[in-house]
């Protein structure tokens, strides 16, 4: 584990980009994602949920790995603050087997009452940036309807 493994999140589209840090907690979620990358997907963004954004379905090369509860921290969704995300993937007994995930970000508040695992958070100084971003998906998916796309890789 590289205690300064950051990625970046870049919005060829917007021609915007953040970077992005892991949280020592649920740090074993945030070391596999990072594992996987680069991640090239859709972006889209919630619908009532609130300020979060978040990928379309990421095909990811194998099943996730099942953490035990008592290592992970489990959060409320309302309880994130602006610039946290969170990586997913679907319950290796689904459908898809494990192998379809997400990655979302918190730029503003939260109205659903959901449970996550928070893993990441952008750097200080992009927080701002993450939040134009958003706005700029929210207007791309509900008004626009242009197609927005993101890719994440590991810092250099």
């Amino acid at each position: 584990m590289n205690k300064d493994r950051h990625f970046f999140m870049k919005w060829p589209e917007l021609d915007m980009s953040v970077e992005c840090e892991p949280l020592e907690y649920n740090r074993c979620i945030y070391d596999w994602w990072l594992d996987h990358m680069p991640i090239r997907a859709v972006q889209s963004h919630a619908a009532v949920t609130g300020d979060v954004f978040y990928t379309l379905n990421i095909r990811l090369p194998e099943k996730g790995p099942v953490f035990p509860k008592d290592e992970l921290k489990i959060e409320l969704m309302t309880k994130a603050p602006e610039g946290y995300g969170t990586f997913s993937y679907n319950a290796q007994s689904s459908l898809a087997g494990g192998r379809v995930g997400l990655a979302a970000v918190y730029y503003g508040p939260v109205h659903e009452e959901m449970d996550h695992c928070l893993s990441f958070k952008v750097i200080d100084r992009d927080i701002e940036k993450v939040k134009e971003a958003g706005r700029a998906i929210w207007k791309a998916i509900y008004k626009t309807k242009d197609i927005i796309t993101v890719e994440m890789s590991v810092k250099q």
